[in-house]
């Protein structure tokens, strides 16, 4: 064992499974977002590619949006010429064999696009005198960068200017190749603080399994079962990895290694104990209010204890037990803190209070 068992570090090792699998999910995340990084990589060098290989057009776009800036900052719409506005996603098209931006579609377009609504006609569709030469623009620019040309295909299609300035201007992919230089560095190394936390929860995990194991052997001891409901002080002998490890503790580390392992089958199982009249009456009133029990107490059943003396109360239960192996010895025993819904209250011939229980759906084992 790495490390010895005691009250400060036993609550890490109980959380362990639960540390486990935050810590899992945030890998997957980096992992993810790494891989994000490394596909961004690959586009900015690409366009870096493009750009070296088509410099002309390149030139061109840079020369274009570096003049369509200003007009787009500030221009007058057609419907409110009083005042100024700004299109930051302005219209790219071709001109006089130039790439062309505008905030505007141009007055021909504006009125063919009308023309083209009303009556149903195709005045604006390429290849026509009022296309505005948006696909010849997307032609040229789509050896540049295939998606921002399939982009401008339209009069009515927007292209922010960013954009454009982006896959025009080799120094801004440069920018960008160096942030996502820092980007990748940062995902790797708080990857690396999660692997290397994903090893100490797999850790103690392991030590939570051998632990939960020991616990599971306790049931097979006399006298185990009536230390952990708390039914005497009597501390048994426990093994190694469970001597400096609380009776809480215990009872958690059990009922984390009971809730994984749920019986075949539903069933009705005998159990018995010893309640006070207060504790019988409760469990008749809830019967009248429809109301759940807590059961603070774990609850062999098979094979059942051998009943106590004292004992003037079988319940029988209606539901999923746990089952747990220990030195080849299989049990079945309903979890401590489970809620049931007493169904009836009766006493038997040999004097036993007869109590009913229907098991709680949200205290039935995990599968």
């Amino acid at each position: 064992m790495p490390f010895k068992i005691g009250s400060r570090n036993i609550q890490n090792i109980l959380s362990a499974p639960q540390d486990l699998k935050k810590c899992e999910g945030e890998i997957s995340k980096l992992v993810a977002g790494l891989e994000n990084v490394h596909n961004r990589e690959k586009s900015f060098l690409e366009q870096e590619k493009r750009i070296l290989e088509h410099r002309a057009i390149a030139s061109e776009l840079k020369s274009a949006t570096a003049d369509a800036r200003p007009r787009c900052k500030a221009y007058r719409k057609y419907t409110s010429p009083w005042r100024l506005s700004e299109n930051p996603r302005p219209f790219v098209r071709q001109k006089n064999d130039q790439i062309h931006i505008t905030p505007r579609k141009g007055v021909k377009i504006y009125w063919a696009e009308k023309c083209d609504r009303i009556f149903n006609t195709a005045l604006t569709v390429a290849p026509s005198k009022y296309d505005g030469g948006y696909n010849q623009a997307s032609a040229k620019i789509s050896q540049l960068n295939d998606y921002i040309g399939e982009r401008i295909d339209g009069v009515n299609k927007r292209t922010p200017l960013e954009l454009l300035e982006e896959i025009s201007n080799v120094n801004i992919q440069h920018k960008a190749l160096d942030r996502n230089e820092v980007s990748m560095s940062k995902h790797q190394k708080a990857l690396g603080k999660q692997y290397a936390k994903q090893q100490k929860y797999q850790e103690r995990e392991a030590i939570k399994q051998e632990m939960t194991k020991a616990a599971f052997a306790l049931f097979i001891e006399p006298g185990t079962v009536d230390y952990l409901n708390r039914e005497t002080d009597k501390k048994p002998k426990l093994a190694d990895t469970l001597k400096n490890v609380s009776r809480s503790d215990i009872i958690q580390l059990l009922n984390d290694g009971f809730a994984n392992h749920p019986s075949d089958s539903t069933s009705t199982y005998r159990y018995e104990t010893c309640l006070s009249k207060k504790e019988i009456n409760l469990y008749k009133n809830r019967i009248n209010d429809k109301g759940s029990v807590l059961i603070d107490k774990f609850m062999p059943v098979d094979p059942a204890p051998s009943a106590s003396k004292d004992s003037n109360v079988v319940f029988m239960i209606e539901g999923t037990p746990s089952e747990a192996e220990a030195d080849g010895n299989r049990y079945k025993v309903f979890r401590h803190g489970g809620r049931y819904i007493p169904e009836s209250v009766n006493v038997a011939d040999d004097g036993k209070t007869h109590i009913h229980l229907r098991q709680v759906r949200s205290s039935m084992s995990r599968d």
